[in-house]
């Protein structure tokens, strides 16, 4: 339950710092913890909401009238750096658990380049 508190204050913090920056509203905040989960067998904060097709998460929010999606572990990685990546840029999962979303555990890897953790093909799992 530690693990989760302190997980549950980390995203609040990223979510507080970054929201404005990537369009995601405060006020989806308490919606979106409500899918995160740890686990005392590892440092991974998985995501138990919807999914994609390719494994990864799914969270999806209202602004105004319309409903707006994006992919857990690359909403998590924009928030904390406060900015949004281009769609062609995908976000890695270090720990290569799809359902991720600790921060500690995601990086940007170009596509072709030799991302800091090997080259092509060094990641089992990555997606955007």
């Amino acid at each position: 339950m530690d693990r989760l508190r302190a997980a549950t204050a980390r995203i609040k913090r990223i979510w507080e710092g970054g929201a404005a920056a990537v369009g995601v509203p405060m006020s989806a905040l308490d919606n979106f913890l409500k899918y995160v989960s740890t686990s005392p067998d590892s440092e991974c904060w998985i995501w138990t909401g919807a999914t994609y097709s390719d494994g990864t998460g799914d969270f999806t929010w209202q602004t105004g009238n319309a409903p707006k999606n994006a992919r857990t572990h690359r909403l998590m990685y924009q928030l904390l750096n406060k900015r949004k990546v281009h769609p062609s840029i995908p976000i890695a999962h270090t720990c290569e658990e799809n359902l991720c979303l600790n921060p500690e555990h995601l990086e940007e890897r170009p596509r072709g380049g030799r991302g800091s953790r090997g080259g092509p093909g060094s990641y089992k799992r990555t997606s955007n």
